[in-house]
């Protein structure tokens, strides 16, 4: 199968350095096949939104080694 969406270590922490600094999203992998249906289900604050948000963001966000979509330019 062909992958269409794919992250490696996809990080994302909310208020870095500070007590309040809190770990959406830790070392992620994600693959996802053309042809899958996906959910993505979770306890409330356990990053859903936040992956959402790297898979599909306004502007390039930090952390791991980027997603990959194949024929677009990685960011």
């Amino acid at each position: 199968m062909e992958p269409i969406i794919q992250t490696e270590r996809l990080s994302h922490i909310y208020s870095a350095g500070t007590p309040f600094e809190h770990g959406a999203l830790v070392d992620v992998d994600f693959t996802a096949y053309r042809g899958e249906y996906l959910g993505i289900i979770g306890h409330t604050g356990s990053g859903k939104s936040t992956l959402i948000q790297h898979l599909n963001p306004p502007d390039p966000l930090p952390g791991g080694t980027g997603v990959s979509v194949p024929g677009v330019p990685a960011l």
